[in-house]
């Protein structure tokens, strides 16, 4: 069985997604794609990510704790059958018609590949 350290070593896929509530306020959201629930955030998408390192981590040592069994990271090259779509407020997609409802899609997503050598990540 892997430890701790060896698990926060391996390529973690990072989603990055950029939010503003309702009240204009701005920051940036990471999640890790394997462990489900573990995310964070973040003012810059840097702080996000290494704020997601420290979430890793308690994610990853309860689960080693409790005898859960710790997702890998998935393939780079493998098909995640996410399909993520962000279009502008007045497009043709009908929202704003009379009774129709449109949840506001993220304003920018980047994929990090979450490598300790990226230098997003604290020791």
């Amino acid at each position: 069985m892997k430890t701790l350290d060896e698990y926060l070593e391996l390529p973690y896929r990072i989603t990055i997604v950029h939010d503003r509530d309702d009240d204009g306020n701005e920051g940036f959201v990471a999640e890790v794609e394997e462990l489900p629930g573990c995310l964070s955030q973040g003012s810059t998408p840097e702080e996000a990510v290494s704020n997601v390192y420290d979430a890793m981590a308690g994610w990853i040592s309860v689960a080693l704790e409790d005898g859960h069994e710790i997702p890998e990271p998935r393939d780079p090259g493998a098909y995640t059958g996410r399909f993520l779509a962000s279009h502008p407020p007045h497009s043709a997609c009908g929202a704003g018609a009379a009774g129709a409802t449109r949840r506001r899609q993220p304003e920018s997503i980047r994929r990090h590949d979450a490598r300790r050598s990226s230098g997003l990540a604290h020791a």
